[in-house]
């Protein structure tokens, strides 16, 4: 079936895989690998950096409309009570100092690197996450000796346990610190123990909650992620395959028209380019000898040999078959016809080992000079090469035969 007719998605796994030269193999059953796994953490912690980054802009803004029209009246104000005010812009102080602080280094850090160091992103979010729920329940403690309410906490650890995506083993660290200090910090500064103990069981049940909304978050993220770097991967190894041949990785006939005009384009008017078209002999014997699969090993080694002469100056493609066709440029074309017998020859000279066995091949080439002048020369060029192919299988063939227009 040609590459371009997927007729039927059920067999797309035999359709395209490719298992030469190191290029990558489209399976209907792709699996996240070690690195995936690794790529979809730096992206969720990549992700709570920019998240926190915002927060930590509003946090600045309310911090500090906090301190100048709360914290610093009351401490003007001789009636108020001096020691709960300092405390009070303690802690404003605190966070707007950490807020700036998170600010700045993710500020920082994109700066000189677009890709944010791993353990940066992953240490860094969650402790501001926790010294800043952590600040949160002291000012929540505060808040005992004025309303009673929670009402702080429970609506920065909701934004906090909703926004930031936290690893479920993290969770102790980044929400279970807060929460342990929000219950130390009610129960000594609220002076109504059924107050306190209310207030400490609504948390505590809140707390619950938030973490099963936090691990359910977290792991979506995590899968959505994770399908849109499956997805990724499908559409790299679908566009590689649209334009190289499934068995042996090389460019197949469409992708090699087009790097040729762009070769022909970009060419330096002294170098020479030559056309050129090998066939392999008798490989039929081979299939029938060995089998088909076998007989794809060798196309594949024999594909290998003429990439490592023909590349990286030249272009090399899989024609059909047992085809091969290139395109090689240099300082003259004799040059180039040289170029193109050492690669008979070293095809002839390997010794090819399949199902115990050690085999040789051979291939007959055809070649031409191309000079360009645009499409109908090329067309014509295609023309003279197969020609010369042909009269090199008829001349017995292990040969390399020029014709020129």
């Amino acid at each position: 079936m040609p590459l371009n007719n997927l007729m039927g998605l059920m067999h797309i796994k035999n359709l395209f895989k490719i298992e030469s030269f190191g290029t990558p193999q489209l399976d209907t059953q792709l699996a996240l690998t070690v690195a995936d796994e690794r790529a979809v953490l730096f992206r969720i912690e990549r992700l709570n950096a920019m998240r926190l980054r915002i927060v930590g802009y509003i946090a600045i803004v309310l911090e500090l409309l906090l301190i100048l029209f709360y914290d610093l009246p009351n401490l003007a104000n001789t009636e108020s009570q001096m020691t709960l005010s300092l405390a009070y812009l303690g802690a404003h102080l605190f966070l707007l100092i950490i807020s700036i602080a998170v600010v700045i280094a993710v500020q920082i850090s994109i700066s000189k690197n677009k890709d944010l160091d791993f353990m940066y992103l992953k240490w860094g979010s969650a402790v501001f996450g926790m010294l800043f729920l952590s600040g949160v329940a002291f000012i929540t403690g505060l808040d005992q000796l004025v309303n009673d309410q929670i009402v702080s906490f429970i609506a920065m650890f909701a934004i906090g346990s909703t926004l930031y995506y936290c690893k479920p083993s993290r969770q102790p660290f980044v929400f279970g610190i807060p929460i342990a200090l929000f219950v130390i910090f009610v129960w000594h500064f609220q002076e109504d123990p059924a107050i306190a103990s209310v207030n400490i069981i609504n948390g505590l049940l809140f707390y619950v909650t938030m973490m099963v909304i936090s691990v359910f978050n977290y792991n979506r993220a995590k899968s959505e992620i994770s399908k849109g770097l499956l997805l990724e991967a499908w559409t790299e190894k679908l566009d590689f395959l649209a334009h190289h041949d499934s068995l042996t990785g090389l460019y197949n006939r469409r992708r090699f028209e087009s790097e040729v005009f762009k070769l022909m384009e970009g060419s330096d008017q002294q170098n020479h380019l030559a056309l050129g078209i090998m066939d392999l002999d008798d490989f039929k014997k081979v299939n029938d000898s060995f089998g088909h699969d076998r007989a794809d090993d060798v196309l594949i080694k024999v594909a290998e040999i003429m990439k490592q002469g023909i590349e990286p100056s030249g272009i090399f493609a899989r024609w059909g078959g047992e085809e091969f066709i290139f395109m090689l440029q240099g300082p003259t074309f004799e040059a180039l016809i040289e170029k193109v017998e050492s690669l008979r020859m070293a095809i002839a000279s390997e010794a090819i080992v399949i199902a115990g066995q050690t085999i040789q091949v051979t291939g007959s080439f055809g070649i031409t000079e191309v000079l360009w002048d645009g499409g109908d020369q090329l067309k014509e060029s295609f023309t003279l090469v197969d020609a010369a192919l042909y009269e090199s299988k008829e001349a017995g063939k292990n040969l390399v035969t020029v014709k020129l227009g």
